[in-house]
């Protein structure tokens, strides 16, 4: 989204406004589950974030992100269409070949005794394991609806990114070190963790944790890479 804004917008936006048009004309009583992102929120929050707090955008994919659930919105206040938003938080999981995760897995499988990695390390995150953030879309999709309920899919539990690259090097088979470079990506924000009570009273509760799921990554990649399987 940064070094190619407009292909976002289309990606994102454009998208999302033709999938909403087709279902206004085609199959006005569906549901719609929309996949949003915690980069709605901007950067400029330290605790713990609700759905009804600020958003205020720090880059262009969020920005595009908001705007298509304002279209959303816009859609079910007009036409009635049915839509329920997920603001998903730092999802992982097995076959995601981008990220913090596969940009770590690749620099250790290259052989480099010492990683460098951007920022300080004390960035907080919120990491779900896509197996779980799955069964959270399918718990919220039944209450999609014309009032447009949001929930933050998040743990709730923030882990920064120099435990998460210490979990990776406790699962790797040989030895390396971590180190940063204090150097932080434009667009990211310092804390992104979930206030996730609403979907908390859905009785819906994580069952894979962070160190678990990361393992699990690893053990993905090492066959990913070494068995091409």
């Amino acid at each position: 989204a940064i070094a190619n804004p407009r292909e976002d917008f289309f990606r994102t936006v454009c998208s999302t406004m033709e999938l909403l048009e087709w279902l206004r004309l085609n199959a006005p009583k569906a549901r719609l589950v929309v996949v949003s992102s915690a980069a709605v929120y901007g950067a400029s929050h330290q605790s713990a974030i609700s759905e009804d707090d600020l958003q205020v955008p720090y880059s262009p994919y969020g920005y595009h992100k908001l705007i298509m659930e304002q279209l959303c919105q816009s859609y079910a206040a007009t036409y009635g269409t049915q839509v329920v938003v997920a603001r998903l938080f730092s999802v992982y999981g097995s076959f995601l070949q981008k990220q913090l995760l596969w940009d770590l897995c690749v620099k250790l499988e290259s052989g480099m005794p010492t990683v460098v990695l951007g920022g300080t390390g004390g960035e907080l995150r919120d990491w779900t394991d896509v197996r779980d953030v799955a069964r959270a879309l399918c718990s919220v999709k039944e209450l999609a609806s014309d009032t447009v309920p949001i929930f933050n899919v998040g743990t709730g539990k923030a882990t920064s990114v120099h435990d998460v690259a210490l979990i990776v090097l406790n699962a790797w088979p040989t030895k390396a070190t971590i180190t940063f470079s204090g150097n932080s990506r434009r667009g990211d924000p310092f804390s992104l963790v979930a206030n996730n009570s609403r979907l908390q009273e859905l009785g819906f509760e994580w069952t894979i944790s962070v160190e678990s799921g990361i393992y699990n990554y690893v053990e993905w990649y090492l066959s990913y890479v070494r068995r091409g399987t």
